[in-house]
């Protein structure tokens, strides 16, 4: 989750070349990853003493909002880059009814690497999720037939 706070979720290219990279530890996203790291640190924490359903709920809990959150940055790059595009003609045209000669430049928006590794923990979260799941169930089903 570190390493992918660092990676970009957004590239905006403008027209004169320039590329400025949004980082996955800025806005929702950031805080996203913040708490799901304390959280897994939490449920690793309980499950020392031993294995807690609150574990389980932690880890698919962030495991699926993390896969939402990837699949809604992997699909969103043409989405925003046509609302920057209005905006840039809308832009514009306020320049041109005012007489001002200037020339906002074309910019568009890329999805960065961030969703992949956002993708990969979340389907590692919902893994270990359901592995726990499994031996919580395993482990209580072993209990009740030995009493």
């Amino acid at each position: 989750m570190a390493f992918t706070s660092l990676n970009h979720v957004y590239l905006v290219k403008l027209q004169s070349g320039v590329t400025l990279g949004i980082s996955a530890h800025h806005g929702f996203l950031g805080q996203t990853l913040l708490w799901a790291v304390i959280s897994i640190y939490a449920a690793q924490v309980l499950s020392f003493w031993r294995l807690s359903t609150l574990s389980v709920w932690i880890y698919a809990w962030f495991g699926t909002w993390l896969l939402l959150i990837s699949a809604l940055i992997a699909t969103s790059g043409e989405f925003l880059s046509r609302q920057v595009q209005n905006l840039t003609f809308i832009g514009q045209w306020v320049i041109d009814l005012l007489g001002i000669d200037y020339s906002l430049g074309i910019s568009t928006i890329e999805v960065g690497s961030a969703w992949t590794y956002i993708f990969g923990a979340a389907l590692s979260m919902i893994g270990v999720a359901i592995w726990l799941f499994i031996d919580k169930y395993r482990q209580y089903t072993s209990a009740r037939m030995n009493s």
